[in-house]
């Protein structure tokens, strides 16, 4: 554990904005926080790390969510921590949905230096949390907290939400703090969206089955799920022989400490590409879909780099045959729910997307076993914040193949017997 120690608020901003800038020299989303105990002890300090090189690296790597997972990684290692709910994760910039959701289910507190009125929580500053499903909204409200920021500028507010659990000094930000936090953030949003999206479209694709079995694309991918391009289906539309795979998958996050959840991805050309299971014995927000969405964002960061540094050896660009998550499919065995892990998957999904869902793949995330009502589900992905509601549109659909929604459910079923 580190030795600093904050006294105020503003000393907390301060580092916050510290780890944004450093994002800012790493061209990805300028984003940072830190871990605060209740005595004033910084624990630990993040960046955002989505780009890494340039090129994407993990869609799901904002710095409140890598924070949360490092701490689950220290108390596995068998570091003393204090209890997740006598911290506060203290963020640059208001958290999204992603990063909400991973909060909330592992029980840290929250404070929010600038505001994100587009993507935020709270994008709207009314305080009810009314982006968040109905049984979240007291638990968000007890969390989060905005402190007063001080000055003449539009940067200034009122201080509002949950009282600050460590030595707040005058339990004021700096309102040049704050404006650092957001205009650093601002400055570089769109750049960063373009990068992420700076793909191949869909019809200079390749399909990666006519690639030699020794080519270093196929073999990659064999290593990162020895069940890849074992089954292909009709360009996203998944059916029954998804089935088997999904559930055995599904056995193994149950033993992992989930609830029997599985996400597999398919690419553009219907191909089975990767099949995960959560680990939330390593840490709560560590589900079948964080896993399923990291593992192929590596994958393609890891050949993306060989191939940029080395064209001899790998000659043909990885883009022609790994594409962007938009283009590709996901299925999960389980649909949402109304929890905040489920909350953060979707917030996930949208961080994967990071843009529209293209047109010609509209179910472009499905799911087998519905556990809530297909209407509840379009209502809480109605009120998330206007990235997620307005622009990418998220909008997940039950698979429509129902002999694999019949197998996969019964599956489920006999994992909760």
């Amino acid at each position: 554990m580190t030795s600093v120690k904050i006294s105020s608020v503003e000393q907390a901003s301060q580092l916050a904005a510290t780890q944004a800038m450093l994002a800012y020299g790493d061209h990805t989303f300028c984003v940072g926080g830190l871990l605060v105990a209740s005595d004033g002890t910084v624990i630990h300090q993040m960046h955002n790390r989505v780009m890494v090189d340039r090129t994407l690296m993990d869609p799901t790597a904002h710095g409140e969510r890598q924070l949360v997972d490092w701490y689950y990684k220290q108390l596995a290692g068998g570091v003393a921590l204090p209890p997740a709910d006598t911290i506060s994760v203290v963020t640059s910039l208001d958290p999204c949905c992603m990063c909400t959701g991973a909060i909330l289910t592992a029980g840290f507190r929250a404070v929010t230096v600038a505001e994100d009125t587009t993507s935020g929580i709270n994008y709207d500053s009314l305080d009810n949390f009314h982006t968040l499903p109905v049984g979240l909204r007291p638990a968000a409200q007890a969390t989060f907290s905005y402190p007063a920021i001080v000055g003449q500028s539009g940067f200034a507010r009122p201080g509002r939400g949950a009282p600050l659990v460590f030595p707040a000094g005058d339990g004021t930000i700096d309102e040049k703090t704050a404006a650092l936090c957001e205009m650093i953030f601002d400055d570089t949003l769109m750049k960063v969206r373009e990068d992420i999206n700076n793909d191949l479209p869909p019809e200079q694709l390749l399909d990666i089955r006519d690639l030699p079995e020794d080519h270093y694309v196929r073999v990659a991918l064999s290593n990162a799920d020895p069940l890849a391009l074992s089954v292909d289906f009709r360009k996203y539309a998944p059916d029954v022989r998804l089935a088997a795979p999904l559930a055995e998958a599904m056995a193994r996050d149950q033993a992992q400490g989930g609830p029997g959840d599985a996400v597999a991805l398919l690419d553009h050309f219907g191909n089975l590409m990767l099949i995960r299971a959560g680990d939330e014995q390593s840490s709560p927000i560590r589900t079948a879909f964080m896993e399923c969405t990291r593992a192929y964002a590596r994958l393609r960061h890891e050949l993306f780099q060989l191939h940029a540094t080395d064209r001899a050896t790998y000659p043909e660009d990885p883009h022609l045959f790994l594409a962007h998550p938009k283009y590709c499919t996901f299925v999960a065995a389980l649909g949402p729910d109304h929890g905040a892990q489920s909350y953060m998957v979707l917030g996930a999904y949208g961080s994967t997307m990071e843009g529209p869902v293209p047109e010609q793949n509209p179910m472009q995330y499905q799911y087998c076993v519905d556990r809530i009502s297909r209407a509840e589900v379009k209502d809480v992905c109605a009120a998330m914040p206007p990235l997620y509601s307005e622009i990418i549109k998220i909008d997940p659909d039950p698979v429509a193949d129902q002999k694999l929604a019949a197998a996969v459910r019964d599956a489920w079923e006999r994992l909760k017997a």
